[in-house]
């Protein structure tokens, strides 16, 4: 009988020993948790939350009490379609031993009360929690940082519309100082030809002025000679060679046609001179003509 009283004992000590280490155990894990800077919340394979650090309670803005026992998942954490950082990736990492230890990482909103949401990055590795299959997710804040990093692309995409805007004010410009040199060139064109229709019209308008003059003159001279002819057909010898010599008879019938094609010619000039100052006015002011 004491033999088994003994035994009982030594049980019953055995166990103590065991809760108390075990009590130990767990104690040591929670200081440890507790102290970590990163959040982390267990989770049993159901998704119910069985454990929530101090940094867990801090970065969802409640108690352990309010956490645990409930989903969080679809609830209040909801994994981000796009964060920037390229952490929607699955990982496979190998341990020494060659044992497989699945790891996710992804970026995740945390839906937050009476305060703004926080953006955090997830890492979930399975584990064990009383026995049962459970998964440990730790949440790294970077709410801050996400921010920093959307304010970032804001300005980005503010200085390419800028650089934009610049870009085509400059091949503007480039194009207005094209278009002034062409200007510029067509102005100092415009008078050269402006001075070309000058020194053309003063001689050509005194030539085409006295065209007219010099016709009357010689068909005065000619009807003389006419009248000289009428009335002395027989000249002397002298005049008559110089007559034949010159052919009178081919310089009257010539001499009309001569003053005709003369008249024509200048009056082409004068056309000429006219579409020169037509040009230059087009080109803009320039000096006076006579």
């Amino acid at each position: 009988m004491s033999l088994v009283m003994n035994t009982e004992l030594a049980l019953k000590l055995e166990i103590r020993q065991l809760r108390a280490e075990l009590t130990a155990s767990e104690s040591r894990f929670r200081n440890a948790m507790a102290k970590l800077g990163e959040g982390v919340i267990i989770i049993d394979a159901k998704g119910i939350v069985r454990f929530v650090n101090t940094a867990a309670e801090c970065l969802f803005k409640s108690k352990a009490a309010e956490i645990v026992g409930k989903e969080i998942f679809g609830t209040r954490v909801f994994e981000m379609k796009s964060g920037g950082f390229h952490t929607d990736l699955i990982k496979q990492m190998e341990a020494p031993k060659g044992e497989g230890t699945r790891v996710v990482e992804t970026l995740v909103e945390i839906i937050r009360q009476e305060v703004e949401d926080a953006i955090a990055q997830m890492r979930v590795v399975e584990t064990e929690w009383e026995g049962e299959p459970a998964y440990i997710a730790s949440f790294r804040d970077i709410t801050e940082r996400q921010k920093a990093f959307n304010a970032l692309q804001v300005r980005e995409a503010q200085l390419r519309e800028k650089t934009e805007q610049l870009e085509a004010t400059v091949q503007k410009l480039k194009e207005t100082q094209a278009q002034l040199i062409q200007t510029e060139k067509m102005s100092s064109l415009g008078m050269l030809v402006a001075g070309v229709a000058h020194e053309i019209n003063n001689p050509v308008n005194f030539i085409y002025g006295n065209i007219n003059h010099a016709h009357q003159y010689t068909q005065d001279l000619l009807e003389l000679l006419e009248l000289y002819q009428e009335h002395y057909p027989e000249p002397v010898p002298d005049i008559q060679a110089a007559m034949e010599e010159i052919e009178i008879d081919y310089i009257k019938e010539d001499l009309g046609k001569l003053f005709s094609s003369m008249t024509m010619g200048t009056e082409r000039i004068r056309n000429i001179v006219v579409s020169l100052r037509n040009f230059n006015c087009s080109q803009g002011p320039t000096t006076p003509n006579n």
